[in-house]
């Protein structure tokens, strides 16, 4: 009977140490992340990889993820650990949600500023074509801008 006890005993220790464990292992995958969005995040990373940019403080976003009536293009909410991309970006274009990703990124991991000329940082949506055409340079300029930070 004692046997079965220490069993019991041991088995909610177990149980009472799981959560945590789970969510700091969690925490170490990265942001739980919409699934629409999943493929310009990696794109992101790898980025940020190819360039040997430390991006740590991307783990501790809890989540990115497609808000409805969110009111502009994209949020970074430190205060919430949340990056929320609006719904209508969705119906804008893929290169358009790959900028929107890159722009709240840059402003939760880096701390970066909308500058005032057309860059991935502009504060206004420059349309997807502008954005297709032009990722190479954007994205030079931006990978530039975090390197001298």
């Amino acid at each position: 009977m004692k046997r079965l006890g220490n069993t019991i005993g041991l088995l909610c220790l177990i149980g009472l140490l799981y959560l945590p464990i789970r969510a700091f292992i969690d925490e170490m995958d990265g942001p739980k992340t919409d699934p629409l969005l999943i493929i310009y995040v990696d794109e992101w990373k790898k980025d940020m990889k190819d360039n040997n940019i430390d991006y740590s403080h991307f783990y501790n976003i809890k989540s990115i993820q497609i808000t409805h009536n969110l009111g502009s293009h994209g949020l970074a909410d430190e205060r919430y650990r949340t990056i929320h991309i609006s719904d209508t970006i969705i119906s804008m274009g893929d290169a358009t949600m790959r900028n929107a990703i890159y722009h709240e990124l840059g402003h939760y991991v880096f701390s970066l500023e909308h500058p005032k000329k057309h860059c991935i940082m502009y504060k206004d949506n420059l349309g997807n074509d502008y954005y297709k055409y032009n990722w190479p340079t954007l994205k030079s300029n931006y990978i530039n801008k975090i390197l001298n930070i």
